[in-house]
């Protein structure tokens, strides 16, 4: 359920690649096998399940990423969060679905996290699904004494 290509690399590419040009050390804070786990470790009936969903709102794909760049731009974390909950699937999945995509994710990113903002001078970037809520991982560093403050 990816956009349309346009041609510009998405974001976090972007992001990327201007830190390899200007020589930042740069980390994961989860690999790629991590990510593909989330789906990994669903039963094929619940990946059946998503996939149909995914399927079913292929169309309208679009219009909701569009929605979602908006609600960014507009500092509501809290409607994104909604529209991932809405998203998310069948009524008997998002709970789960959204605690694996979501709350264990941003668990795993805050411990990893923890040792790159003691080092200092540091710069995460996240998708901003992982902001809020009581998992979101701005509750997380907050909850771990760090002061969030929005500059946008």
């Amino acid at each position: 359920s990816m956009p349309v290509p346009t041609g510009v690399p998405p974001l976090d590419m972007q992001l990327q690649m201007r830190a390899e040009v200007a020589g930042k050390k740069i980390d994961g804070l989860e690999t790629v096998q991590e990510q593909i786990d989330v789906f990994n470790d669903m039963s094929a009936d619940e990946q059946r399940t998503l996939l149909e969903v995914a399927l079913r709102e292929l169309d309208a794909s679009g219009q909701q990423v569009e929605t979602m760049i908006q609600a960014y731009l507009e500092r509501n974390l809290a409607r994104l969060r909604a529209m991932a909950e809405e998203h998310a699937g069948d009524a008997t999945l998002p709970a789960k679905f959204l605690q694996r995509l979501l709350g264990d994710r941003n668990h795993r990113m805050m411990e990893r996290l923890r040792p790159l903002l003691r080092r200092g001078n540091t710069f995460v970037a996240v998708g901003a699904a992982h902001l809020s809520g009581r998992d979101g991982l701005l509750a997380l560093l907050e909850r771990a004494g760090y002061r969030v403050q929005a500059i946008y």
